[in-house]
């Protein structure tokens, strides 16, 4: 690696110089720059010098025209500027090179007189002028705009998606935009401009599960709701006594997946069993009471979601499961502790608690489940069982569509509307 020398390096080819703060990039710059007007001969239209911001740019003009004018004023008078240890020795150079002192003027007050013709960019300056100089070639437009930031133009876009789309909704679909969006009315635009920022930053993400167009999508879950009141009409028969089996069901795999508590005399004193099941049972039984709640009083054409219910849970095999049987543990991991007897020890932090919960669901597969494994022959021949059982299979991922469907549409739609603007 060479140390920069701008009074010998070579002007043509290509040359990487690095340099930290404050070590002369500028001054390194300018005396490349009067090289090329007193060596060279070139004019400032002929020059390109890019930089990286507007202040950047105006510092730069300033010291070229300073630095030609101590240049000029050198050669005819003599009086060199001070601290200028690169002058001389160039103006030396050129003379015995054969480049007479009235062509060395020549040349500078010619540059100074088209200095305005300087060519000294930032590179959106850059572009822009390239754009508007070659506008046929490019096909842009002569009045184009180079913007640094493409935020506003986004944003815009996801307003214009909402008045077009999102607006045009009846009300069941915005409370389906506004669940798998996690947003409180009146802010949609501004969760769907940070999804959407997200999404376009990247080259071009793949949304899981393949997203359907955003009309299909509602369809899907239109026929989910209609599916949902047939299964309500079943509740109505059945459903009690399928619902009472999944209690009673439930409530035996809360106690079978607490028992190794009772085998580790530390962890039954720091979490007794019995407020762990209390707590357990409460969540368990809360879940059970809401999907309970959602098939009696179901209205399809107010409910196109399930109110966030993870349905899956509640056919037999997803009840008894691992996955239920850890989140009825979370009560657990959010109680506060206490010192009083039969309570949960303070001295367990959260992420205690939790790695016990997952413990407890490494064991719970590896042996607890096995004895749920078999689905009971009267729930077999239980037509709301069966029922539920289909529903499942057909719409187990309909939210999740829905939520790549409507991110896709907002990203396609915002893209086009963006490149749009642009071509104007």
């Amino acid at each position: 690696m060479n140390s920069f020398d701008p009074d010998n390096m070579g002007l043509d080819g290509y040359a990487l110089v690095e340099a930290s703060a404050g070590t002369g990039k500028t001054y390194g710059i300018t005396s490349l720059y009067l090289r090329l007007i007193m060596e060279e001969g070139l004019l400032p239209g002929q020059i390109l010098v890019v930089t990286f911001t507007k202040a950047a740019t105006e510092e730069l003009k300033i010291k070229i025209r300073e630095r030609l004018q101590g240049a000029f004023e050198y050669v005819k008078g003599g009086r060199l500027p001070e601290n200028d240890t690169f002058l001389a020795p160039l103006v030396n150079r050129l003379k015995t090179d054969g480049i007479d002192e009235s062509t060395i003027l020549g040349r500078i007050k010619e540059a100074l007189l088209r200095l305005d013709e300087a060519a000294v960019f930032t590179i959106h300056g850059f572009c822009q002028r390239m754009l508007r100089e070659f506008a046929f070639e490019s096909g842009t437009a002569f009045e184009s705009e180079v913007i640094a930031s493409e935020n506003d133009l986004y944003y815009d876009a996801v307003k214009e998606f909402m008045r077009s789309i999102i607006y045009e909704m009846p009300e069941s679909h915005l409370k389906m935009v506004l669940r798998v969006l996690g947003s409180k009315a009146g802010s949609i635009s501004e969760a769907l401009h940070n999804v959407c920022r997200i999404l376009v930053s990247m080259p071009r993400p793949a949304l899981i599960p393949k997203p359907l167009e955003l009309n299909d999508a509602i369809a899907l879950l239109e026929r989910r709701a209609k599916a949902m009141k047939k299964l309500s009409r079943l509740y109505e028969k059945w459903g009690e006594e399928y619902f009472e089996f999944l209690k009673e069901m439930g409530e035996k795999a809360i106690e079978d997946f607490l028992s190794p508590l009772k085998h580790y005399t530390y962890l039954s004193r720091a979490i007794p069993v019995s407020v762990a099941q209390e707590k357990m049972l409460k969540r368990h039984h809360g879940n059970i009471d809401s999907f309970r709640s959602l098939l009696s009083d179901f209205k399809e054409h107010e409910h196109l979601d399930l109110c966030g219910l993870d349905m899956s849970l509640f056919e037999y095999t997803g009840l008894v499961g691992a996955d239920y049987l850890s989140e009825c543990w979370q009560p657990v991991v959010a109680a506060r502790g206490s010192k009083k007897s039969n309570a949960i020890s303070p001295d367990l932090t959260k992420d205690m608690k939790e790695t016990i919960g997952q413990e407890l669901a490494n064991i719970w597969n590896e042996e607890g489940i096995k004895g749920y494994n078999t689905v009971p022959e009267n729930l077999e021949r239980n037509p709301f069982h069966k029922a539920l059982v289909d529903f499942l299979h057909e719409f187990k991922d309909a939210d999740a569509k829905f939520e790549a469907s409507l991110l896709a549409a907002v990203r396609d739609f915002t893209i086009k509307e963006v490149r749009r603007k642009k071509r104007r």
